[in-house]
């Protein structure tokens, strides 16, 4: 049988699959004459009975995934010759505890389970399997490349040096052991996913001039508590921080203008915010899922807010959290906010951002009904509905601008109740004349169309009360 698989390329060939099956197969010098000058993608792939590989001085690469799958792997030679390691090239080699470099090899070396390259120095890549709990990068590295330490179960400390600058995409992704992090003051780039469900992350500090925090940079770091951002930051990207559930605080301080989507979702133990007057972006869901939230600190308008930037989940849609608003006077005033599924802060108000709720000072919040633009009738649809569900302390001359918005508007106010699942409302809105028996009847219908079959019990029964003197003469 046939042993390997080959191309020729420019100068030599390219072992591309080993076809046997021996423990300790033995790279031939040349094929069809040709020197063997690469390793290609996968052609070790999967070798779970091999324990060892003879490979020719003459190697120039190993291509990606090269010895990936090869759990009996204990040893590996890169030779004199090679210039090029590939990604994932020795991923899922559970027995390979360090990589051999040859001594006059000028691109890289390596020291307890870690490939570094020369010049410039970096990490290549740590060994997945590799059993100390805990690496000090050499003082001369200045990169750790993307996916370096990806997987690498026992890893519970990583001390960087003060001379790196660029942290790689994922390059400690999925390490289940790493408990701290320090960034030193010289790193200049976090790229995305960079510590992404390293699930025993506890506390990440970054002590360098980053402008940024990448993409899902510490997504589903679910025990991770403490993080202190730099003064320099100027933007937290998509996702930087989903999912981090037992994160309590967070200082988002002045100079950052941008928070991406999902930024912050499902954080459900942070109980206070307070957003930078710099900040002029606040993404899709970025704040979702946050429910522990209680007190939110706002100074000044945001041009731009996602949708559903501080939804809550469906069942806490009763709790509230208090906002500070601060007018341009510097007056600030406490709102209650309902945490209500797909009703946001919006910029409703001259240039403040007005929360679509009740607030603790009542009066000063329904006189701001009057300034909403007939041309944003979306929002004061939304504004006046919520008020007339949540009536703590509505007096009755404002009562009358409220309902006087839905006189017009039935149909409207039909739309937002059948979404509302609150029959109160609908009573409420009965006895002061906005629905009349059709109105009531399409209500009907869009609550059966949606499905809550018990929301369109409760509004039958209504009917039958208001319509019909509680006879149930009506039978939808």
């Amino acid at each position: 049988m046939v042993e390997w698989s080959y191309s020729k390329i420019e100068h030599g060939v390219l072992v591309t699959r080993y076809k046997g099956d021996a423990q300790h197969p033995v790279v031939p010098d040349t094929l069809d004459r040709l020197p063997v000058i690469g390793v290609g993608e996968k052609a070790f792939y999967d070798k779970r009975d091999m324990k060892a590989v003879s490979l020719p001085d003459t190697i120039e690469a190993f291509g990606d995934f090269a010895f990936s799958g090869c759990q009996m792997l204990k040893t590996v030679r890169i030779g004199p010759m090679v210039k090029r390691v590939g990604k994932h090239a020795f991923v899922n080699c559970k027995d390979l505890a360090d990589i051999e470099v040859d001594a006059q090899n000028e691109s890289f070396h390596s020291s307890n389970g870690v490939l570094y390259t020369k010049s410039p120095a970096g990490v290549v890549c740590r060994l997945q399997y590799a059993t100390r709990d805990e690496v000090v990068l050499p003082t001369d590295v200045v990169s750790v490349a993307q996916e370096a330490f990806l997987y690498n179960v026992e890893l519970k400390r990583i001390l960087l040096n003060d001379k790196l600058e660029d942290i790689g995409e994922s390059a400690f992704s999925m390490c289940p052991s790493l408990e701290a992090i320090t960034l030193p003051a010289s790193v200049k780039k976090l790229g995305s996913s960079a510590f992404y469900a390293c699930t025993n992350l506890k506390s990440v500090r970054i002590q360098s001039e980053l402008t940024s925090v990448g993409s899902n940079a510490f997504r589903e770091c679910r025990r991770l508590r403490t993080v202190v951002l730099p003064q320099t930051l100027q933007s937290v990207e998509n996702g930087a921080f989903f999912g981090c559930t037992a994160l309590r605080n967070i200082s988002l301080h002045e100079g950052i203008s941008s928070i991406g989507d999902n930024a912050f979702g499902q954080c459900q133990s942070i109980e206070e915010l307070t957003l930078p007057t710099t900040l002029t972006h606040i993404g899709k869901e970025a704040f979702a899922g946050c429910r522990a939230v209680k007190t939110l600190h706002l100074k000044s308008a945001i041009p731009t807010v996602g949708e559903g930037a501080f939804r809550l989940d469906h069942q806490y849609v009763r709790s509230f959290c208090e906002l500070k608003l601060d007018d341009r006077a510097g007056n600030s005033r406490l709102i209650w906010v309902p945490n209500v599924e797909s009703h946001d802060l919006r910029r409703l108000y001259l240039d403040s951002i007005v929360p679509i709720a009740c607030a603790r000072n009542f009066e000063e919040y329904d006189k701001l009904f009057r300034h909403i633009s007939n041309n944003q009738l979306e929002e004061k649809d939304t504004t006046a509905f919520m008020r007339l569900t949540y009536r703590e302390g509505l007096h009755e001359e404002y009562e009358r601008d409220y309902l006087s918005h839905f006189v017009g508007r039935p149909d409207k106010f039909v739309e937002l109740a059948a979404q509302a699942d609150d029959d109160s409302v609908v009573e409420y809105a009965t006895q002061a004349g906005i629905l009349d028996r059709r109105s009531f009847e399409v209500l009907i219908r869009l609550a059966a169309g949606a499905g809550n079959t018990q929301y369109v019990v409760r509004l039958i029964e209504c009917l039958n009360r208001f319509f019909f003197g509680g006879d149930r003469n009506y039978d939808f």
